[in-house]
């Protein structure tokens, strides 16, 4: 491998590295055993990767490169007891099923920027949702959960304009299996409610992101989004 134009301390210049041996794959940017690179380091991470990676030694243990640095921030958002002190806006203050009031576009971050993404890893967060189903109810009662990014060196609490959709799973569940949950009425209507506890996991890996949802340890939903800008 050799770099055909030297580095001049200017890092947004664009350089071309010999990948010798390779074979030419105009689709991965590879024409005449030559690729195209945007920035010093990126020559410095591709070559040592490259060279990591294609070792007789390494190949037989598989790539030893298992954490890379997010560069965003990766959650979801949920609402919680109202609390003015904890920075809660007014325009966020809804009523919950039991009558309190809670404050919704709330955001918990699994993954924050400058963190490492380990593969292999699985970050999880328990969310609850309030459902009215009855004895007789039959069919599905349908949901959606979304993972959301976040491109701020520190990302908000609270879901704004900084804060993007990544990716979202719509599922349903029989109306049978939460019903065996407790139920309860709201002080405020005398409704009857109950609520159902779900487990949402995110999964990094070397490319993508597997976002799965689970309840009662069942898994009953999964997608999977790519990083967020992130190569």
């Amino acid at each position: 491998m050799s770099v055909k134009r030297s580095f001049d301390g200017e890092g947004q210049k664009d350089y071309s590295v010999d990948l010798h041996g390779v074979k030419d794959d105009p689709r991965s940017g590879i024409d005449d055993e030559t690729i195209l690179l945007r920035s010093w380091s990126s020559i410095c991470a591709g070559a040592t990767l490259w060279g990591l990676e294609n070792s007789p030694q390494i190949a037989m243990s598989g790539r030893p490169v298992q954490s890379r640095i997010s560069r965003h921030s990766y959650g979801v958002c949920f609402h919680t007891l109202f609390d003015k002190s904890q920075g809660h806006q007014e325009s966020d203050r809804i009523r919950g099923s039991r009558g309190e009031w809670r404050a919704a576009n709330q955001m918990g971050w699994f993954l924050r920027q400058g963190d490492h993404i380990r593969e292999g890893r699985t970050y999880g967060e328990n969310l609850w949702a309030s459902i009215q189903v009855g004895f007789f109810d039959s069919g599905n009662i349908d949901f959606s959960d979304q993972l959301y990014y976040c491109a701020d060196d520190v990302p908000p609490s609270r879901k704004g304009p900084s804060v993007e959709l990544l990716c979202e799973v719509e599922y349903g569940i029989d109306k049978s299996k939460p019903w065996m949950e407790k139920s309860y009425k709201n002080p405020l209507t005398k409704e009857k409610w109950r609520d159902a506890t779900f487990t949402l996991q995110f999964e990094p890996g070397s490319a993508s992101i597997l976002f799965k949802v689970f309840y009662k340890g069942e898994q009953v939903a999964y997608t999977r989004a790519k990083y967020a800008n992130d190569s």
